[in-house]
């Protein structure tokens, strides 16, 4: 049931306003789950998408436009944080002016009656590169050339403006299908994207590092001014992670791999999948990107892009295509055990381990085999393996599920 907060009648799940005075109608109960509801008398909230730090974002459609958008709600606890505030304004803010195919559009943010800081923008109708990635392994290098492309065509408008992204990475980069049937891409999040206008001010605390780790780039990593190529570093890393299915500075902590960025060059291509063919050319091409010194990086993300494209153009995607991990199609919680071909965790027997791998699935389907293998070569002990994987689950409530079922 509903009820209006006007008049504290209740009406059916099916109502959206009070038919007596016209207030926007809520959950009785609502728990924090806002879907039901409706955000600013405007954007009614159909279903959760998904949820990360700052908070909730749902698929929510006006009620007068009928247009679907994604919902981003900032989490209550962060309401009164200055520092939280300044950076949701600021996604706002910087991904407004921004106008690009390849950039979700804002359409919408401010604060509710109630105290619901919201922003909405474009939805989009696929999933993000990470979960891609996490389903198939690797793309084909022509199909990761393309998406490399769009990404760099919305960065370089961005650029043009003198906006930096600065968590540049798989997850903020939403895959959708064109009328064609080909990807479309759309660059989420530049919650902490850095504009002109804050030059000389304090965008985040003396000292803290703002930004996903696994893709940042070094000068990020030690607090100095970035630039637009410190975008065109991490680019360079999503492209790597797309061919290879692995990061160019891989090891079981991220201490050991931010450490690794400012001390030693890059896994080669070779290194990381030996068994493609890959011509000298597209190494060439991921070494400028992924460059130390930052004067000897792309001048420019469409630079990086093109090159990478002519490096693809001389390889055959069939390799990749064939190399590719199988997602099984029968249901995995009938499965007993687990081919990792990497040792298992210390702690964990090959028992549990297939039976965290059925309660993933449960949570995440199909790719729970793809998510185990990997976690499994990554985590030294049993606590980081549950951590890792706990991490794939984007709904907060299964997550939890997972969490206490597992132990």
């Amino acid at each position: 049931m509903k009820v209006c907060t006007t008049c504290d009648v209740e009406y059916p799940d099916s109502e959206r306003f009070c038919p007596r005075d016209g207030t926007p109608l809520r959950p009785r109960d609502a728990s924090g789950d806002l879907v039901g509801s409706i955000i600013a008398d405007r954007y009614h909230v159909l279903r959760a998408l998904g949820e990360g730090g700052m908070g909730k974002v749902y698929l929510a459609e006006h009620v007068r436009l009928k247009r679907k958008s994604a919902v981003k709600v900032m989490h209550s606890g962060l309401a009164s944080d200055a520092d939280a505030l300044s950076r949701f304004n600021r996604e706002a803010a910087n991904a407004c002016q921004i106008q690009h195919s390849n950039v979700a559009a804002i359409y919408d943010f401010g604060d509710s009656a109630d105290g619901v800081v919201y922003l909405a923008m474009e939805y989009v109708d696929g999933e993000s590169l990470g979960r891609l990635l996490a389903k198939l392994g690797t793309l084909p290098p022509r199909r990761a050339a393309d998406i490399v492309r769009q990404i760099a065509d919305g960065l370089d408008v961005a650029h043009r403006l003198g906006i930096i992204h600065r968590d540049l990475k798989p997850d903020n980069v939403l895959i959708g299908t064109t009328h064609d049937g080909r990807d479309g891409v759309k660059i989420v999040d530049f919650g902490i994207s850095k504009a002109p206008r804050a030059e000389g001010q304090t965008v985040t605390r003396t000292g803290q590092v703002v930004g996903t780790p696994d893709y940042m780039s070094p000068e990020q990593l030690t607090g100095e001014p970035v630039d637009h190529r410190s975008d065109i570093y991490s680019l360079g890393i999503v492209a790597f992670h797309m061919l290879t299915g692995e990061l160019p500075f891989q090891s079981n902590s991220t201490q050991t791999s931010m450490l690794r960025r400012l001390t030693e060059r890059p896994r080669r291509l070779a290194d990381v999948r030996p068994d493609i063919p890959w011509p000298a050319k597209m190494q060439s091409v991921l070494d400028g990107a992924l460059e130390l010194e930052v004067v000897r990086r792309y001048a420019s993300a469409a630079a990086f892009s093109t090159a990478l494209s002519e490096a693809a153009a001389e390889m055959s995607d069939t390799p990749l295509d064939d190399m590719q991990v199988q997602v099984p199609a029968a249901p995995l919680a009938a499965s007993t055990s687990v081919d990792l071909s990497v040792p298992a965790p210390s702690g964990v027997s090959s028992e549990e381990l297939a039976a965290i791998k059925a309660r993933l699935a449960k949570s995440v389907g199909p790719i729970a085999t793809v998510l185990v293998k990997r976690a499994a070569a990554a985590a030294p002990t049993r606590g980081a393996l549950i951590a890792i994987l706990a991490q794939e689950i984007d709904d907060a409530r299964e997550r939890d599920r997972f969490l206490k079922s597992v132990g």
